[in-house]
């Protein structure tokens, strides 16, 4: 996936041309329900705004930033002033750590999968949540939820979206694969849901399996 370098310089710009501030408020609401932990790894985070979000929120002690993108890597760091830059360690590739973390978030990410890969992925993160560990994942959806499901037109600029990073950032998935459905079978237990764009984009909070505390 780090063929996101080459769309590094503008991909702020166009999100911000088609979604205006939306997204960014909905992230900011989304880690804004989040009690603080210990520490935090964000996977993905592209140019790094959820980062500086969730650092000028208090939401962790400590970050772990994983992008494989060099470039997304570097306008994240940039993003941060020297007393910001000491929280965090940043990384390529979120397996490279040995630490365990109390929050793991996935913004954007899963949907770069298949959805093989994606129940590959979320194995992965099993083994590097504490025991009370929560993981936060925002993404588009293509599933009904309750009585909301994305439109004929969402749907399409669906398709759009992967024609261009399957071409511009070659990344696997063909299509906007299940999420919600897999982690539905998953190991993790789901504690809370917000959505934006009626079911569109989708933010959920799951509790790993290793705390007793979720129902």
């Amino acid at each position: 996936m780090s063929g996101f370098d080459l769309v590094a310089p503008y991909y702020d710009h166009v999100v911000r041309i088609v979604f205006g501030q939306k997204i960014n408020n909905f992230n900011r609401k989304i880690l804004a329900s989040i009690a603080p932990v210990k520490r935090c790894m964000i996977i993905g985070g592209g140019s790094g705004k959820i980062l500086l979000d969730a650092i000028e929120m208090n939401l962790a002690s400590s970050y772990c930033y994983a992008e494989l993108s060099s470039k997304m890597k570097k306008k994240a760091k940039d993003r941060l002033n020297d007393r910001q830059l000491q929280q965090v360690t940043f990384t390529a590739d979120y397996s490279e750590t040995d630490s365990r973390f109390d929050l793991i978030v996935l913004p954007f990410v899963l949907d770069c999968y298949s959805e093989s890969s994606v129940h590959q992925f979320l194995y992965n993160l099993e083994p590097i949540l504490t025991n009370h560990g929560k993981l936060l994942i925002i993404d588009f959806n293509h599933e009904p939820l309750n009585d909301q499901r994305p439109t004929f037109i969402q749907k399409q600029f669906i398709r759009l979206l992967y024609l261009f990073f399957r071409i511009t950032s070659n990344i696997e998935a063909k299509k906007l694969p299940r999420i919600l459905s897999i982690l539905k079978d998953s190991n993790f237990t789901l504690i809370s849901r917000d959505r934006l764009y009626n079911g569109w984009i989708v933010s959920s909070v799951y509790g790993s399996a290793k705390n007793d505390d979720v129902a």
